[in-house]
């Protein structure tokens, strides 16, 4: 399979059976290393150092959309904000961001039961959440779903396994995207992962509900700014 910067790897059994000998992932390679990268990652500056510094030179801030505040500089910095996410996304149709006020603790729990659930678990905890309709909810196992038909090609189902999760609604006649999240129990594992699981995952939808909230919302104020230019007036 193949990862975003164009690195070949290998699963499963990695020799020539009969043979006895080795396949090696860097004989296999065809980008050389230095030329690996995904090709539509923001644009960092020329020779820039991809470090953390470099990352928030070039990352938008959304503090001013994030964190509370209504006054005069914050207006201003909204401006500012929405202006450049709107410019960054115009280039590639990627932004980096950054002043989102989404806690690394919420992201990392989130990262720790995602990794629990997916890859230690027993299959039986995650087949729990089976649904009749697995690509808005539940549980979709490796080898079920197909992205190359979706793009009207044919291909091997894809070998990876999904957990999908999303708005609630508790209306009878709620659209089939609000439809309840399916959860693995304290029955299939043990309570404490269970409960450790949900909490951690709901957490973090809600925190990147929030910041999607504001996303948009920067987006559309600089949508909105730049219609209302001199040049269009």
């Amino acid at each position: 399979y193949q990862l975003y910067d164009g690195t070949i790897k290998l699963s499963g059994c990695k020799k020539l059976l009969w043979h006895r000998i080795p396949i090696r992932e860097e004989s296999i390679q065809i980008l050389p290393k230095e030329k690996r990268s995904f090709p539509f990652a923001p644009k960092l500056q020329k020779n820039a150092a991809v470090d953390e510094t470099a990352l928030r030179e070039v990352a938008v801030d959304m503090s001013s959309y994030c964190s509370s505040g209504d006054d005069t500089d914050t207006d201003a910095a909204r401006a500012e904000c929405s202006t450049l996410l709107l410019r960054q996304l115009k280039c590639d149709g990627f932004a980096l961001i950054r002043g989102t006020g989404m806690s690394s603790a919420t992201c990392s729990k989130a990262l720790r039961a995602s990794n629990a659930f997916l890859h230690e678990a027993d299959e039986k905890v995650r087949r729990s959440c089976l649904t009749k309709d697995r690509a808005r909810r539940g549980y979709s196992p490796m080898g079920t779903e197909n992205f190359a038909s979706l793009i009207g090609e044919k291909g091997h189902n894809d070998l990876v396994k999904k957990y999908r999760i999303g708005g609630e609604s508790k209306e009878e006649r709620a659209s089939c995207l609000l439809r309840p999240n399916v959860w693995p129990s304290g029955e299939v594992w043990t309570e404490e992962a269970a409960q450790f699981f949900r909490q951690s995952i709901e957490q973090y939808f809600d925190a990147q509900c929030r910041v999607t909230r504001m996303v948009v919302k920067a987006i559309c104020d600089g949508i909105t700014a730049s219609q209302e230019g001199p040049q269009h007036k």
